[in-house]
């Protein structure tokens, strides 16, 4: 209950900061409301914003505050998100980058077809990206540096294996049941913990091609027909009309060319703290969720610096 009393008193005062938000801020994405960037820095983000909506068709918001609510980092940027009228398609794809000077916390706010491609690993990425420059005071840095890597993480695809889950709603006894069987989950606890990102099948796939191959044989039937000369008496003299050359040709190969890169190793594991895990079942492709005072599902996660 204080929970939700707190979230909804965040929601009222994220709205009222967003109606400083004037007409003419139409398709702003950079709002630098705690004065950190220069105006150069606030046009290089606005583009760089701009050209990842029109590559991936998910939105990216670059937010800093001095006005966030003491502990109400994640509820803000979720609102602030939400209320904005933020995202793209009816799921309202995208993320919000915010640097929070009241808490001195960074949090990042995912929604949609976003939350999928940031799962909790990745999330930690992003955040130990941000980490260092946030620290030394080099804002406008860290935000260059997270949208480049969330490009290339875009770029890179949805992880194999990808799922949302709620860690809210995680079981006392989690040990004793498959944490892939949602119907499982269902039955004993009344709604869904695990939501995989659906692919097709291999008898899917087969499905199809069997459907598209019969398709495809009933056209060329019907215009293999349409051109027949079943009432011609016409007979090509094949004998007459046909010639044949044999040539004697051979390829030669000269050269061998072979390039060898070494695989980097992997990343050292984080030394920070996340704001938005969802305890020991985070990770993975596994992608936290909660749910926002307006009602829609997010992922994300902050720290402190």
């Amino acid at each position: 209950m204080v929970r939700k009393s707190f979230a909804v008193l965040t929601a009222l005062f994220t709205l009222i900061c967003l109606l400083g938000i004037t007409v003419s801020a139409a398709g702003q994405r950079v709002f630098d409301d705690a004065a950190l960037f220069s105006q150069s820095d606030i046009a290089d983000l606005q583009k760089r914003a701009e050209e990842f909506t029109a590559e991936t068709s998910m939105d990216l918001v670059i937010l800093t505050s001095k006005n966030v609510p003491g502990g109400g980092t994640r509820d803000f940027a979720d609102d602030y998100y939400d209320l904005g009228g933020f995202g793209e398609g009816n799921d309202r794809d995208g993320l919000l980058y915010l640097i929070d000077m009241s808490n001195r916390e960074v949090y990042i706010s995912t929604r949609g077809l976003m939350i999928r491609y940031v799962t909790d690993d990745r999330l930690e990425e992003l955040l130990d990206i941000a980490f260092d420059n946030l620290a030394a005071g080099n804002f406008a840095q860290s935000a260059r540096d997270v949208t480049t890597r969330l490009r290339e993480m875009v770029e890179l695809g949805i992880p194999e294996g990808q799922y949302n889950y709620d860690p809210d709603n995680i079981p006392d006894d989690p040990g004793d049941y498959d944490w892939y069987d949602d119907n499982w989950y269902e039955e004993h606890y009344g709604g869904t913990y695990y939501t995989p990102y659906r692919e097709l099948t291999l008898p899917e796939i087969l499905l199809s091609l069997i459907i598209g191959a019969g398709v495809a044989a009933v056209i060329y039937v019907r215009v293999s027909r349409s051109y027949s000369m079943k009432q011609s008496a016409y007979s090509y003299d094949f004998n007459a009309n046909h010639q044949f050359a044999l040539k004697n040709q051979s390829d030669v190969f000269l050269r061998r060319n072979v390039h060898r890169v070494p695989k980097p190793p992997p990343p050292p594991p984080s030394s920070h703290s996340s704001g938005g895990g969802g305890g020991g079942f985070s990770g993975g492709s596994g992608s936290s969720t909660h749910t926002s005072s307006s009602g829609a599902t997010h992922g994300g996660g902050g720290r402190s610096f």
